[in-house]
C-alpha cells in the first residue's frame, strides 16, 4: 500500500496503525484501531482496513463481529482490502468500499498526482480564458463610453463646477462674517442703553427683596411647624388616656371568661367554676369563681 501511494502521490500524509491481523487478538485490535482513529480531533479522509492474502483461517479476523460493528459504526470511510481478489470476508460487506487487493485500494484512494497536476493546469487555463475573455469585454464597454458625447460634456463640466463652488464657498464665508459683526454692534448698543443700565440698578434690591421674603417665609413655616407639634402631642395625649392598657397602669385590670373568651362588665357572666384570666398592667393570671356578688355587695367592699 505504501508502496503505491508513494509511487502515485509521494508528499500525502499517511498515518499507520500496527496491528495483528490474524490470531486470537487480531479482531480486537483491529477494532480498537479504527475506534481510536475516530477519536483523534484531526479526522483522516479515508481508512484503508486490510491485509495480505492467506488462508480463510488467517483472514478469519475480518469476519469477527467486533470489526464488523467498528467499521460499521465509523464516521471516517472505510475501504476494505483483505487478500486477494477471490478471498471475501464480512468487512468487505460492511465497508463504504471494497478493494480486490491492498494495492488496488490504494490506487483508488489516490489518483496520479501527474492526472491531477494536468487536471490544474486546464482548469488554469480556462479560468485565464474566461477572465480575459471578461476584460476584454468590459474594455471595449469603457472605450465606448468614453467616446461619447456626454462623458466629454460632463469632463467639460468638471473646472467650470469647481469654480463654481469655490466662489459659493467664499460667499458663504463673507456673509458670516457680516452677520457677526452686525449682531456685536447690537449688543453694544444694547450695553450701552438705558434699559439695561436701569436692570443692574434694579438687581441689589431685587436681591433684598427676595432675602426678606424667604426670611418671612422660614418664619411662618416655624410658626406652622410649631402649631402642628402641639396638636400633635394633644392627640397623643388624648390616644394615650383611650388605650385600655393605660387605664390598666391606675391600677385596674381586665377579666376575660376563658372558656368564651368575652370581656366581663358584670358579674351576672360568670357562675361559680368558672375559669377567669385576669389581665393586669404587667402580666395576668388565671382564677376560678368561688363566690358571686351583686353589684351592691361589691361596692361595699369597696
Amino acid at each position: 500500500i505504501l508502496r503505491v501511494l508513494k509511487r502515485r502521490f509521494y508528499n500525502l500524509h499517511i498515518f499507520i496503525y500496527p496491528v495483528r491481523v490474524q490470531g486470537e487478538y487480531a479482531a480486537s485490535e483491529i477494532a480498537q484501531a479504527i475506534r481510536d482513529f475516530n477519536a483523534l480531533d484531526e479526522k483522516m479522509d479515508v481508512l484503508i482496513v486490510g491485509r495480505g492474502g492467506g488462508s480463510i483461517e488467517d483472514l478469519w479476523a475480518f469476519n469477527e463481529e467486533i470489526v464488523a460493528r467498528a467499521i460499521f459504526d465509523s464516521e471516517i470511510p472505510i475501504i476494505s482490502a483483505v487478500g486477494h481478489e477471490r478471498d471475501w470476508t464480512i468487512s468487505d460487506f460492511v465497508a463504504d468500499l471494497r478493494a480486490p487487493t491492498p494495492s488496488a485500494a490504494a490506487e483508488m484512494v489516490v489518483r496520479k498526482k501527474a492526472e491531477l497536476e494536468d487536471i490544474v493546469v486546464q482548469l488554469s487555463r480556462r479560468l485565464k480564458l474566461a477572465i480575459q475573455g471578461v476584460v476584454d469585454k468590459k474594455r471595449k464597454i469603457v472605450e465606448m463610453y468614453a467616446g461619447h458625447y456626454g462623458l466629454k460634456r460632463i469632463q467639460d463640466l468638471i473646472p467650470e463646477k469647481m469654480q463654481r463652488i469655490d466662489e459659493l464657498q467664499m460667499r458663504m464665508k463673507n456673509r458670516i462674517t457680516d452677520l457677526v459683526n452686525s449682531r456685536k454692534e447690537v449688543l453694544k448698543t444694547l450695553a450701552g442703553s438705558y434699559g439695561l443700565k436701569r436692570i443692574k440698578e434694579l438687581i441689589p434690591n431685587k436681591k433684598q427683596r427676595i432675602g426678606e421674603l424667604q426670611a418671612r417665609t422660614i418664619m411662618k413655616m416655624t410658626d406652622l411647624i410649631s402649631n402642628r407639634r402641639e396638636r400633635l402631642k394633644y392627640f397623643i395625649q388624648h390616644l394615650n388616656n383611650l388605650n385600655p392598657f393605660s387605664i390598666l397602669s391606675r391600677g385596674y385590670s381586665l377579666s376575660i371568661d376563658v372558656e368564651t373568651g368575652k370581656i366581663l362588665k358584670d358579674s351576672a357572666q360568670v357562675k361559680v367554676g368558672d375559669k377567669i384570666r385576669t389581665k393586669l398592667f404587667k402580666g395576668g393570671f388565671i382564677s376560678r369563681v368561688e363566690k358571686i356578688e351583686k353589684e351592691g355587695e361589691s361596692r361595699r367592699l369597696l
